[in-house]
């Protein structure tokens, strides 16, 4: 039986940065401590990019879901990983947050948000699906 296909826009910026953490201030998705302070605490590149990657987080790729603690709010993969699309209401470029395995720790800061053209599809970048909740 065929199945209807729904769509919905890409979170926003705005959005995207509270289930990160930024409402709690941290420059990471998963606190203050950098990515490989204790443990590992994301996906990302390790080494001279492009041509070593140390693969410190014993991910060469992407890794699977729940592979790193969650952040204050029980969200995993928030940072790392794969960039998550989000919209940023222009007809040109889709903005992505987060960072991914393809990049370095300096891409999952809070702030740093990227924009790729809007036809574009990679490897490491995806989406997150998100429901909001009226009080």
């Amino acid at each position: 039986i065929p199945t209807p296909i729904t769509t919905k826009p890409a979170p926003t910026i705005a959005g995207i940065s509270i289930l990160q953490n930024l409402k709690l201030n941290n420059i990471y998705s998963w606190g203050n401590e950098k990515i490989d302070v204790k443990e590992i605490k994301a996906n990302s590149w390790n080494g001279s990019f492009p041509s070593k990657n140390t693969v410190l987080d014993k991910f060469y790729y992407s890794a699977p879901v729940k592979s790193f603690s969650p952040n204050g709010y029980g969200l995993y993969d928030m940072g790392g990983n794969v960039w998550e699309w989000v919209d940023i209401n222009d007809n040109s470029y889709k903005g992505t947050k987060g960072g991914s395995w393809w990049y370095g720790k300096n891409q999952m800061i809070q702030g740093y948000n990227a924009t790729k053209p809007k036809n574009m599809s990679a490897v490491y970048i995806g989406f997150r699906c998100v429901k909001d909740f009226k009080n």
